[in-house]
């Protein structure tokens, strides 16, 4: 039967096409610095020129219109969004029920939805929208794209591997078709870009979800991914104020504490906030830190700190958008405040909208409470009602149909977004030591290679886009193996001159070491010292650390991730398909550091994407098979195999 060239379509690049076989090209390598490029901001106080979040112009009476017809306990149900879920456990039901009757009972402001399916997250985005007074805000923390908390969906790498990225064009495209995913789906603020600065390898809860280590780095990032969403009509929420990265604790099971003095948060952790927020982002979220230099309350969190939300959120940094806090019934606020107080102090600290309160009647209450008791103004929930309003008209809820779920998974994963994908990918890749200019491989009939798959116990996607380049012999080995396991390999890898091993089945997990076993660590070492070594890690910069010695080896890839476009793109870099160029976002050793990567120039060899990246339609193309079909069917040929270069 015919079959299209291992899925994906080949294409020549537009440079030189050598054959596999005999190649001779001797690419130069470029040394980047030991350090991000310069800022592109300048560090000062600019707050004189701040640009107002994009929900700021007139809203043609809508706000002033629909605020008249709510009552003071509805004002209230305007700043309150709960968590919903498009799972298809019958075990939901009651939630579904539930959300009804607090959209009826209060005209709750909005849901944020935290896992499921599209199509059914949709069909009840319908539903719930049509029993609700005052249109609903629908939200998702979708950092990494919808494949965060969906089923079916795009997942595009995460903020770690697009720090890694130069082109940050990159960063803007992938936010830019995040939020035209996610207005499909009637969705309207994202829960991202996350501005933290992860200078903690330990940090459990940020991790790969920052995009690293350097604060300018950040900033610029994040500010293309603010833009992309905010430009195609999602709200961005920056988070998580005033900086999460410099911790060892999750703030949903404790109150991390991080004892940095002010000067220290003015020169670190607030940059990438000051600079969004100059820019006119709409949202920020506060997280739940307890930061003595700001506020030495005991036991207070910053979201719910006057001093950190309204002093220096509101007033100093000027920030005029909508303050959500971070989910209400994470334990780092939950362990301290009862529900219905915790709401009225988070109100009081400066926050506008209540997100995923865990007890939303006795929400109310305990607000109502505190206005007849004088501890909270009207005046405050009206302003805040207003402000949720006005964002409300900007998202378009004022005119907000139901969403058509014919063809919906089609536009949620299209071949574009899967491209853009790839392309992401690829500009990550991050080459750290390149010997003697190994990388991309020349002089092919000299070499004689084997691969080794550490983790996997069956040929990867890696080494069979490997051997599409030059033979070879693969081997496979459990990264748990017994030392004698490894030594017996190392044997057998002796009659070969060079040796590409790929570490695969990461874990994001510093106490799993990222998946980076001692027996590992002891092959490396030891094969290092033996033969010509290829490395390349398809896991965390982090698990670096875990390598005993990396001193000996000849070249070394890092490529982040352990799916299918990076085992594909990592064989395509490793033969000149296509070039190093990513920089490495974060400290993790002594040898290695943030900014680090060689540059190797790309398309020396044929390159493997999919058919859009040439400028053509995989639809289209698809159709060969149908033609191929009917030749075998009429015996004018017996088989065949499609070539598209």
């Amino acid at each position: 039967m015919v079959a299209l060239f291992r899925f994906f379509i080949p294409f020549l690049f537009p440079f030189l096409a050598l054959s596999v076989f005999q190649s001779t090209f001797t690419g130069v390598t470029l040394r980047a610095e030991t350090v991000m490029p310069a800022s592109p901001f300048e560090d000062t106080d600019t707050s004189g020129t701040i640009i107002p979040p994009p929900f700021a112009g007139d809203t043609g009476g809508w706000v002033d219109s629909v605020f008249s017809t709510l009552t003071p306990e509805q004002r209230i149900g305007q700043l309150i969004m709960v968590d919903a879920y498009s799972d298809s456990s019958d075990s939901l039901h009651a939630r579904d029920e539930e959300i009804l009757r607090l959209i009826g009972d209060y005209n709750i402001g909005g849901l944020i939805f935290m896992g499921g399916g599209p199509v059914r997250q949709a069909a009840m985005t319908n539903r719930y929208q049509s029993a609700a007074k005052t249109p609903l805000m629908i939200g998702m923390d979708a950092e990494w794209g919808l494949g965060m908390r969906l089923d079916s969906t795009v997942s595009y790498p995460r903020h770690l591997i697009m720090g890694a990225v130069q082109d940050n064009k990159l960063i803007y495209d992938m936010a830019a078709d995040v939020a035209r995913q996610m207005r499909r789906l009637g969705v309207h603020i994202n829960m991202a870009p996350v501005l933290d600065i992860n200078v903690n390898p330990r940090n459990p809860v940020i991790g790969s979800r920052s995009f690293g280590g350097d604060k300018w780095n950040v900033a610029e990032k994040a500010m293309q991914y603010m833009q992309g969403m905010q430009d195609n009509g999602v709200l961005a929420v920056g988070k998580h104020f005033p900086g999460h990265g410099d911790t060892d604790q999750d703030s949903h099971y404790t109150l991390p504490v991080i004892t940095h003095n002010r000067e220290r948060f003015d020169s670190i952790e607030l940059v990438p906030f000051r600079h969004l927020i100059n820019s006119g982002m709409g949202g920020v979220m506060t997280a739940h830190l307890h930061i003595p230099a700001i506020d030495n309350t005991d036991g207070l969190a910053s979201s719910l700190s006057e001093n950190v939300v309204e002093g220096l959120l509101r007033e100093e940094l000027g920030f005029r958008g909508l303050v959500f806090t971070d989910g209400l019934n994470m334990k780092g606020v939950s362990d301290y405040f009862p529900p219905g107080r915790l709401a009225v102090q988070a109100l009081l600290a400066g926050n506008d909208v209540l997100l995923i309160p865990s007890d939303v009647d006795k929400t109310v209450a305990a607000i109502k409470e505190a206005l007849e008791q004088g501890v909270l103004k009207q005046e405050m929930i009206d302003e805040k009602c207003r402000r949720v309003l006005k964002a409300k008209y900007w998202l378009g809820l004022h005119r907000e149909t139901a969403i058509d779920t014919g063809g919906l998974h089609g536009d949620l994963n299209t071949p574009e977004s899967e491209l853009l994908k790839r392309r992401i990918t690829a500009a990550s890749l991050t080459l750290l030591k390149n010997h003697n200019d190994l990388v991309p491989l020349k002089r092919l009939d000299t070499l004689n290679i084997a691969t080794v798959s550490v983790g996997r116990g069956e040929k990867t996607f890696f080494q069979e886009t490997l051997e599409l380049y030059a033979p070879m012999e693969h081997f496979t080995v459990s990264k748990y193996s017994t030392l004698e396991r490894f030594d017996q390999l190392m044997k057998d890898l002796d009659r070969f001159n060079l040796v590409i091993v790929g570490i695969h089945e990461a874990d994001g997990r510093r106490s799993r070491q990222y998946g980076i076993s001692p027996q590992t660590s002891y092959f490396i070492r030891n094969l290092a010292v033996r033969n010509n070594l290829l490395l390349t890690v398809f896991t965390s910069p982090y698990g670096l650390a875990f390598f005993d010695d990396l001193s000996n080896i000849s070249a070394l890839l890092m490529s982040y991730d352990d799916n299918i476009n990076a085992q594909d793109y990592s064989a395509q870099l490793i033969f000149g398909g296509t070039g190093a160029e990513g920089r490495l976002p974060v400290n993790v050793t002594r040898e290695y550091g943030i900014g680090d990567g060689f540059e190797t120039r790309g398309g020396i060899r044929l390159g493997y994407s999919i058919p859009e990246d040439a400028g053509l339609d995989s639809g289209k193309l698809q159709e060969i098979d149908g033609l191929v079909d009917k030749a075998i069917r009429e015996r004018a040929t017996p088989g065949a195999q499609v070539l598209v270069a």
